[in-house]
């Protein structure tokens, strides 16, 4: 039942409901969890989200969970939260969704996506529909804190591992998969950039392709020219053909190219 969910919400989109009402809907098979990844530049590094979100049975509210995690060159910090979540139409003329997740568990990191009704209330979040695939993170009023989708959340497909050649052209970027004789389009999301300056470092020529081993996903809502995209979820190795094999260096460590060799 793939994507059941966002199929019934085009037909809910379409009749004006009253807000503040759950959304549910009536299962027919197994229930699935929808994903999403995101990430939002904040001081001295980065948050990054993963959303998944799963439809209930009829009268029973929908459920979520998410990952929060703040990266920094020093640190690193995260939790967990699991609970329901609501979703909002009020006739946008752009027939959008609001949803807000509830009761979510403490952070010490104070994130720019969480508000809280009174001191005595859990923190929600807040997000808003853009398309099937997007999820733009909003305040309490539904008002988006940003419409670049480099910042925003896209819906994913489930996780792989990639392994091929990365080459950047001006304002053209390439990757083929070697294991799948397969190229693809990259989307300008997640370790986008630590792969650009990456290859800034290795390639020596123009053209070159540089190697690049990751756990990536695929996204339709992208920041690609085309309706699919390949997004690098976290780099395992990168590095350059060698006369003596595969030069590379192991979780993205480019600061000094010959700090880590390995052969392959």
């Amino acid at each position: 039942m793939k994507y059941t969910a966002f199929i019934f919400l085009l037909i809910c989109c379409s009749c004006k409901t009253k807000p503040q009402q759950d959304f549910v809907i009536v299962t027919t098979g197994d229930e699935e969890w929808t994903h999403y990844e995101g990430q939002w530049l904040a001081p001295n590094g980065e948050v990054r989200l993963q959303l998944a979100l799963k439809t209930g049975a009829q009268n029973v509210n929908a459920v979520y969970k998410i990952h929060e995690s703040f990266i920094s060159d020093s640190s690193a910090s995260g939790t967990s939260s699991g609970s329901t979540y609501s979703t909002y139409f009020d006739g946008r003329s752009d027939k959008s969704m609001g949803i807000v997740l509830h009761n979510l568990s403490p952070f010490n990191y104070s994130s720019f996506f969480r508000y809280r009704k009174s001191p005595d209330l859990p923190e929600e979040m807040f997000f808003i529909t853009r398309g099937q695939n997007e999820l733009l993170p909003c305040d309490p009023d539904f008002k988006p804190l940003t419409t670049d989708k480099r910042y925003t959340l896209h819906r994913r497909s489930e996780l792989f591992t990639v392994e091929g050649y990365i080459t950047f052209d001006d304002d053209s970027v390439d990757f083929y998969e070697r294991n799948a004789a397969k190229r693809y389009d990259v989307a300008d999301l997640a370790e986008f950039s630590k792969v650009k300056a990456g290859y800034k470092k290795w390639a020596a020529t123009k053209h070159e392709g540089v190697y690049v081993k990751a756990l990536a996903y695929t996204v339709v809502d992208s920041t690609a020219r085309r309706n699919s995209a390949l997004v690098f979820k976290k780099v395992l190795m990168l590095g350059a053909e060698t006369e003596e094999g595969l030069e590379a260096v192991s979780q993205l460590d480019i600061v000094n190219r010959n700090s880590v060799s390995v052969k392959k």
